[in-house]
């Protein structure tokens, strides 16, 4: 289970529907997103265009199990240089999206490969999968459902 820090701020997820979503939803998306990244990007929304946000939120589920993998082969393979690499790139996608807790273990994994080691990155790779998965379901609810179809 993913621990959910922020709880009770009284934000709503950007792009919420009016009213809000249910409480134990918006608890969820506190403690996993960052409102203000999803808002920088619905800044870049032009009219009569696909949803901006939905498109952008659909990439990165999209491109996290590749990222995982990507992860998942450096520490198999013990290379510590890879797996900076990976990190870091996970880490930038995260950040776009807003995803704090991702970009929070990735900037930990990225720290191990700095370092030269992949000692530890095996327990984190599980953390960040799980992560990763609960970051995905929430961000998942700000689209509307047919938003992409």
């Amino acid at each position: 289970m993913v621990q959910q820090t922020g709880v009770g701020r009284g934000r709503e997820p950007a792009g919420a529907p009016e009213g809000g979503p249910p409480e134990s939803l918006s608890r969820t998306t506190d403690a996993l997103l960052d409102p203000a990244a999803l808002s920088e990007i619905r800044r870049l929304q032009l009219p009569g265009e696909p949803d901006v946000v939905a498109t952008v939120i659909a990439m990165f589920a999209e491109e996290c199990p590749r990222q995982l993998q990507c992860l998942g082969a450096a520490i198999a393979r013990q290379d510590a240089v890879a797996l900076r690499a990976a990190a870091h790139n996970f880490k930038g996608s995260a950040a776009a999206v807003g995803a704090g807790h991702v970009r929070v273990l990735c900037q930990q994994m990225e720290d191990i490969g700095t370092a030269g080691t992949v000692v530890g990155a095996a327990d984190l790779a599980a953390a960040l999968a799980e992560a990763t998965e609960s970051t995905c379901t929430a961000l998942a609810t700000l689209i509307a459902p047919g938003e992409l179809t």
